[in-house]
């Protein structure tokens, strides 16, 4: 197995992971790295707690070192699509930051915080930016950025970045960058018109400028370190099946005091159902669109640091959210998109831990769940609820 002494890598870096111990690199670093070393630009296509960050972060911060041309303009771009996952890029740069020299700046620019902060820390000459694509348009038609010195720029979670509601502002960042920088695309799904649409935005036309497109393939994480339930249930008993799944695994020593997060749709459900649960004496709380920004913050750090053991949430609103020890996934409708199957499923099973993602649906809901198991390669096990129990089918024969 390789390990990062064996990779390139400005060695101070590798001295900080070591410290950690992180000595060798996960498969999507195996890949990444080396190529986004030569300069070279990528697309990739990884599961959420398979080491992105770091596959873009090392290489690109290693190169910063590397080049003789010590500008006092901003060298490196990351774009992130929520002030979540931007706020935890920041703090794993300024872990390798700490082992770089005092020019080696990192700059977070994200909503939701002081403009005139940022303006002020952008006098300081950051090396690196990190930012949402709102942000730093703003940044931009304000001219308190420029952006004619980035040698590389990463779109993370470009999914997402993508999507019809905010690729105006990642359009217009993009459109300011030189033509010729490195760039760096991750998610956790790419499909060919997004991948059209990111070369378009990077002005890349010619066969030589396309970015090479890299996969670790889906069913990895799904089948290794996740195990698929699957619980019938009529839709309108839904919630009361949760409830008992939620007091079943309480009772089982090896399951007791774990986190779970619980996907619900549509939206306007998530305090619906959370209201259910605290009426029956569960400390569920909800995570929906309509809160303020500082109530959402408090509310993750409770999830984060387990003081909230229960966490219900929509597809939208759990954007941004990472956390790396989530016991279970419970999706309570179940979408036929599979990409969303592999965003919500992905989110337990994390850095080498086990997972259990649970399934509650009515007969429709199944018939979809068959297909999806027959397609993502994976192998879901029925189970039932019987005396304050969960169990197999065959168990109760």
């Amino acid at each position: 197995m390789t390990d990062f002494l064996n990779i390139p890598l400005y060695k101070p870096f590798v001295e900080t992971l070591a410290a950690g111990g992180i000595i060798h690199p996960t498969p999507i670093q195996e890949k990444v790295i080396p190529l986004a070393l030569e300069g070279k630009s990528i697309f990739f296509e990884s599961e959420t707690g398979t080491g992105k960050t770091l596959a873009f972060l090392l290489p690109l911060f290693t190169r910063l070192m590397q080049d003789e041309k010590k500008t006092i303009a901003p060298r490196i771009l990351i774009l992130s699509p929520t002030v979540e996952l931007a706020s935890q890029i920041k703090e794993a740069a300024a872990q390798l930051q700490g082992s770089g020299p005092q020019y080696f700046r990192t700059l977070l620019c994200v909503g939701g915080s002081s403009l005139k902060r940022q303006i002020e820390g952008l006098k300081e000459k950051p090396a690196v930016i990190i930012g949402t694509p709102a942000r730093i348009s703003d940044l931009i038609g304000l001219k308190k950025l420029k952006l004619q010195e980035i040698t590389a720029v990463v779109i993370d979670e470009a999914d997402r970045q993508l999507a019809r509601e905010s690729r105006d502002a990642l359009q217009t960042v993009l459109a300011t960058l030189p033509q010729d920088v490195q760039a760096l695309a991750c998610s956790a799904t790419f499909n060919g018109k997004n991948i059209e649409l990111l070369n378009g935005f990077l002005r890349r036309s010619s066969a030589a400028e396309l970015p090479e497109c890299l996969s670790i393939a889906h069913t990895g994480v799904l089948q290794n370190s996740i195990e698929h339930w699957a619980l019938f249930s009529e839709r309108r008993n839904k919630a009361d099946t949760l409830r008992a799944l939620i007091h079943a695994l309480d009772n089982t020593s090896v399951h007791s005091a774990k986190k779970m997060l619980i996907f619900t749709a549509p939206a306007q459900e998530v305090e619906t159902l959370a209201q259910k649960l605290q009426h029956k004496k569960i400390d569920a709380v909800p995570l929906y669109g309509k809160l303020e920004g500082s109530e959402r913050k408090q509310i993750i750090a409770r999830f984060r640091s387990g003081k909230t053991r229960i966490l219900i949430t929509s597809d939208l609103s759990a954007r941004g959210l990472d956390i790396a020890d989530i016991d279970y996934i419970v999706q309570m409708q179940l979408s036929k998109d599979a990409d969303v199957f592999i965003h919500r499923a992905g989110r337990t099973g994390r850095a080498g831990k086990k997972g259990v993602n649970i399934v509650i649906g009515d007969e429709y809901e199944l018939r979809i769940l068959q297909a999806l198991e027959k397609k993502l390669g994976i192998t879901v096990y029925p189970k039932i609820l019987t005396g304050g129990k969960i169990q197999s089918p065959s168990e109760t024969a």
